[in-house]
């Protein structure tokens, strides 16, 4: 007996030695069959998917260990066929071998280390990994599904040629809905995750999402967000479009975001997104300027998108701005606040308008800078703009009177399609008031716009700045001076004439007309133009002792203007400026006969620009006997002249002169006519000399062959001369 049980017991020990050497057999057996019961299983959940698992074993008490985990889907092509790779996975569930040997152990939970997930978009809108989520068999329990250290990718979503969105560092939770939630579908997954990124720090979500991956809907924050053109180009499509006006944004932030998606439901995306930026930059196109150290709060959702509290800078320049927009169709309507301080206006703010308002920039061509509040109000087909604009120093000119003021303050406001404008500028150290009403401007403007000044410089500015053909006239007249100014332009209703009126007060002026170059000093009297048509009235002026008083106009002709003088004189001497203002042939008579004294005169000048015609008339009094004349030809001084002298048209008409010599008394009428080639003719009719004695004045006067003559009579006694006397004389060339 002891013998058999020896050999008993040497079997089980023999047997037992036997198992210990096949156990590792055993194990590699059952890990073998495991990995292909695991591989199998994932091929029989996604049929349509090829299914590799590179390796699995069994951990007693715990679970099953998968390494090299491979979800391929065949008819996709290329690098994006593989949407799943686990490096290593963990099911939890039960263990014993009879319940493996026996079929599927029920999975209670699962973990994924290293996930590596490429979901891709397809032409149709659908998602490839919509179908790594089948719906569950009746009566199956879903387990929990946590994922560690995984990434993400997700192609198709952007714009068309942009990269995949990465998201790396995810971990994720995805369990069973809570049965104790309203509505809550028993096959919906809820899912919380954090996970990183290149364009952002960290984000934590969480949500809902159906097996068949078609209706989902997540919950979270966004830190670190870097916001820039490159975000736009990985985000979906239809998010990128609504965002576009921002393509040119650069900036930190931060937000928080609801989204459901449900393609059966209208509309299918219903989002919710807000948060703030900070250290933003925009350098956009569309603006006159970049702007920096840009922050903002933002709210966008389906109805639309909101701005609020945005505040930038641009250099010396601040922006505060707040916007909201309802809807995203082109026509959406929107409104835009903004306050801008210390904004310079230059090429860039010019390039920047809207093409109507250039054209309206171009007509004034300011410079310098403002600040402004503006309201923008898009009603879907056209904006209502409500401005108010504070002129800093500015710098202006109209383009239909081009005279350019600077350093000008003041406000300019348009509300309602009106326009209001006070606004002083300067010419040198003189302010210029300027004030409008203009409705509708721009389009058929109408209304009015005037400018005051107290003490305009009357200068070469001034003068350059008038019409083309009223600078000709008025430069001829070589006008200075000081103005009090009053003009407007109006216009009564759209599309009708525009109205012109002009009311000066000349102070301490000066003028000396290219046709009539005789200087008038301290002239005063009141201009007055309106729709072209000038007048000139009470104007007084000096000369040397003369005093000038004169009246005219301007006015429009065919080719030109016409222009009318009259000028009358008190006590004007005959000194070389009168003499130099006459025509060249009547300078000629002057010096001739040499006159002296102080005469009044009265002159009228009449000149067509167009036909560069000119007509003067003078006429000419002694003034109290001061008057004398001394020929040259004839040097016998002529004292206490009377009478008067005209001159029209190149004719000179000697009305009832009387003059003394002493006890001589001289008394004639005549007329001297001037010929176009210099020469000129002079005819005394009626000439009567009194008394006249042959003295030595006389003789020294006569010519030589007379004066001998005269000499050998010797004549006595005084004489008597009646008669008619000519004198002619050969032009320059003769």
């Amino acid at each position: 007996m002891r013998f058999v049980w020896l050999l008993v017991k040497c079997g089980l020990l023999a047997a037992f030695v036997a198992f210990l050497v096949a156990l590792p057999h055993l194990y590699r057996r059952v890990d073998e069959e495991v990995r292909r019961r695991v591989e199998a299983r994932f091929a029989q959940r996604y049929p349509h998917l090829r299914v590799r698992v590179g390796s699995a074993a069994l951990v007693r008490g715990k679970g099953i260990e998968v390494h090299g985990l491979s979800i391929v889907d065949p008819e996709a092509p290329g690098p994006g066929a593989e949407l799943v790779r686990i490096d290593d996975l963990f099911l939890i569930c039960r263990t014993e071998l009879e319940e493996l040997l026996r079929g599927e152990p029920r999975i209670t939970g699962a973990v994924l280390r290293r996930l590596r997930l490429q979901a891709a978009k397809r032409p149709d809108g659908s998602w490839n990994v919509s179908r790594l989520l089948p719906a569950p068999e009746a009566g199956q329990t879903i387990p929990e599904i946590r994922i560690e250290d995984g990434i993400l990718e997700i192609v198709g979503a952007a714009n068309p040629g942009a990269g995949p969105l990465t998201f790396r560092d995810v971990n994720l939770t995805l369990s069973p809905a809570d049965p104790k939630v309203p509505d809550a579908k028993p096959a919906a997954r809820r899912f919380e995750a954090t996970l990183a990124g290149d364009l952002f720090r960290q984000v934590e979500v969480s949500g809902a999402i159906e097996p068949d991956g078609s209706v989902w809907s997540a919950t979270g924050t966004i830190d670190g967000l870097s916001v820039s053109p490159d975000l736009r180009d990985v985000l979906p499509l239809e998010l990128a479009d609504r965002l576009a006006p921002l393509g040119a944004l650069r900036a930190q932030g931060a937000l928080r975001f609801q989204v459901r998606y449900d393609p059966a439901a209208s509309p299918p995306c219903v989002f919710d997104v807000s948060g703030q930026l900070t250290q933003g930059r925009l350098d956009d196109p569309r603006l006159p300027v970049s702007l920096t150290d840009l922050r903002a709060a933002f709210v966008c959702d389906n109805q639309g998108v909101t701005i609020k509290n945005l505040f930038a800078r641009s250099g010396a320049s601040t922006v505060y701005l707040a916007f909201h927009q309802t809807g995203y169709a082109a026509n959406a309507p929107r409104e835009l606040h903004a306050q801008i301080r210390e904004i310079e206006l230059d090429r860039r703010v010019v390039e920047a308008l809207p093409e109507a308002l250039q054209r309206h920039w171009h007509k004034y061509l300011p410079s310098g800078q403002i600040s402004a509040d503006v309201t923008l109000v898009f009603d879907g087909r056209t904006w209502k703009p409500d401005v108010a604009v504070e002129c800093l120093n500015v710098a202006f000119t109209y383009h239909r009177f081009p005279y350019r003021l600077e350093r000008a303050t003041g406000t300019l406001c348009l509300k309602d399609d009106v326009l209001t404008a006070s606004v002083t500028g300067y010419s040198g150290n003189q302010p210029v008031r300027v004030s409008a009403r203009v409705l509708d401007p721009l389009a058929g403007w109408h209304g009015s716009i005037e400018a005051r000044a107290d003490a305009l410089p009357l200068d070469d500015r001034l003068v350059n700045a008038l019409p083309e053909k009223t600078r000709s006239a008025v430069a001829s007249l070589h006008p200075a001076g000081t103005l009090r100014t009053f003009a407007r332009v109006w216009r009564e209703a759209p599309g009708s004439a525009v109205h012109r009126h002009v009311h000066v007060e000349v102070g301490q002026g000066s003028i000396r007309y290219d046709r009539f170059r005789y200087p008038i000093t301290d002239v005063r009297g009141t201009l007055e133009m309106l729709d072209d048509h000038w007048t000139f009235r009470d104007l007084e002026g000096n000369n040397d002792t003369g005093r000038i008083r004169g009246n005219g106009h301007l006015r429009p002709a065919p080719g030109g203007h016409e222009l009318w003088l009259r000028m009358i004189g008190e006590e004007v001497p005959l000194e070389e400026e009168l003499r130099d203002a006459l025509p060249p042939t009547m300078r000629q008579v002057w010096d001739d006969v040499r006159p002296q004294g102080a005469v009044d005169l009265d002159v009228e000048v009449h000149y067509l620009t167009g036909q560069e015609k000119l007509d003067v008339g003078l006429r000419a009094w002694p003034r109290e006997d001061r008057v004398s004349i001394q020929p040259v030809c004839f040097p016998y001084r002529i004292d206490k002249l009377r009478g008067a002298l005209c001159y029209q048209n190149g004719l000179v008409t000697i009305d009832q002169l009387r003059g003394e010599h002493g006890d001589v008394r001289l008394a004639t009428a005549g007329r001297c006519a001037f010929l176009p080639d210099g020469s000129f003719r002079l005819s005394l009719e009626g000439l009567r000399v009194d008394r006249v004695r042959l003295d030595r004045d006389l003789i020294q006067a006569l010519p030589a062959r007379l004066r001998r003559a005269a000499a050998a009579l010797n004549p006595e006694g005084p004489l008597h001369v009646r008669g008619d006397l000519s004198f002619a004389r050969a032009g320059p060339g003769a």
